[in-house]
Parts: C-alpha cells; sequence; structure tokens
C-alpha cells in the first residue's frame, strides 16, 4: 500500500484566460459600474475640499510676504488658484472652438483625394 508521501495528487487545471481583446485590436478596459463610479467622484470632491481647508488653515499660520498692497487679505492665493483655474478651462474652449474640425472632416479628405 502506498504511503501518503508517494500519493501525487492531480494537478489542478488553470482556468482558462479570459480575453477582452482580439490580438491587433486595442485592448478594452471594462467599464467603472455608476455606484462605485458617484462612490470616486464623491471622494474626489471631499478631497478638493479638505486641500482648500488646509490651505485655509495653513495661510492663517504663515506670514506672507506680499509683493503688492492688494496680497495682503485672507485667502488670496485660493482665490487666484480659482480664477486661474477658470481662465484656463476658459481658454480652453475658445482654443478648442477655433481649432475643432468638422465630424466629416476627415471621410471629405478622403473623398477629395479619391476624386483625383
Amino acid at each position: 500500500m502506498p504511503t501518503k508521501s508517494t500519493v501525487k495528487k492531480p494537478a489542478m487545471a488553470a482556468p482558462p484566460a479570459t480575453k477582452l481583446y482580439k490580438p491587433g485590436q486595442p485592448k478594452r478596459v471594462p467599464p467603472i459600474p455608476a455606484a462605485k463610479q458617484a462612490g470616486l467622484i464623491r471622494k474626489g470632491w471631499i478631497f478638493l475640499w479638505l486641500m482648500l481647508a488646509a490651505s485655509l488653515i495653513l495661510e492663517h499660520f504663515a506670514h506672507p510676504h506680499v509683493p503688492f498692497e492688494g496680497y495682503g487679505f485672507f485667502g488670496i492665493y485660493a482665490l487666484f488658484g480659482l480664477i486661474a483655474c477658470v481662465a484656463i478651462v476658459l481658454f480652453s474652449k475658445l482654443l478648442g472652438l477655433i481649432l475643432m474640425r468638422p465630424a466629416d472632416y476627415y471621410q471629405n479628405v478622403a473623398k477629395e483625394r479619391s476624386d483625383v
């Protein structure tokens, strides 16, 4: 009778690899469920509000070396950051309107090249 040490257990088969993509095609990333996405958005907002609060609290303890008279009031750097952020977004929207091409631009270019 064989002993326990000589008895070999059958090897467990590895689960089949599931492919989300075919070779030569771009990989598809599975979408994030809506409940998880909402939780991530909420955590992002909480993080931003905490950073704003930390910035304002730390500004209270720092001695500002203001280059101009208008920079002396409390919260100027947070306000300046907000204004700069809004300006960047508005500028990028304007730049998008200037640089954007029509939706069928590349189809028209292909059609023009085939007509030549």
